[in-house]
Order: structure tokens, then C-alpha cells, then sequence
């Protein structure tokens, strides 16, 4: 899955209750402006603690990889802000 993340109004002064776009929305308060950013995951399938991932989430990751390349690759190519409608 890949979502653009926005800047918000943080709703909390404790640290370990910021979202993502909470973060943004505080860089935006202090320095004017937020990077443009990505919340890209990748469903886990057994969480049980060991020391491998699970055969799911190995065949998932070449995708994943992609489309980071992909969105990487294309900011860097036009400058642009990027509005990605992926979902995977």
C-alpha cells in the first residue's frame, strides 16, 4: 500500500502519539514548509518472534521495492511533488 501522507495539526505534545502526518505538520509549524511523504507498507503475515520472514512477505518485497525505485525515480526525474494512486 502507498498513501500520500499530509500535514496535520499535532494532537498531542507527547512524541510517541505523532503520526506521520503529525511529524509533517510540526516540520511545517517550524520551518515553514514539509517534505512530501510516503506511508508504504507491506502486510506481515506471522508475527511470532524468529529470526526470518515469512514466504508472503519474501515474495511481496520485490514490489514493494519497485515501487519505492519507481516513486524515487520520478521525483528525481521532474522535481515535481508526486500523487501517487498506488495500492499494493
Amino acid at each position: 500500500m502507498c498513501e500520500p501522507v499530509l500535514p496535520l495539526r499535532a494532537s498531542s505534545a507527547f512524541t510517541h502519539d505523532f503520526s506521520p502526518g503529525s511529524i509533517l505538520g510540526l516540520a511545517q509549524e517550524l520551518y515553514g514548509e514539509a517534505p512530501q511523504a510516503f506511508v508504504i507498507s507491506l502486510n506481515g503475515e506471522c508475527l511470532d518472534h524468529g529470526e526470518t520472514i515469512s514466504a508472503t512477505v519474501e515474495a511481496g518485497l520485490p514490489s514493494l521495492l519497485e515501487l519505492v525505485v519507481r516513486l524515487t525515480e520520478e521525483l528525481l526525474q521532474t522535481g515535481d511533488r508526486l500523487s501517487p494512486s498506488v495500492s499494493e
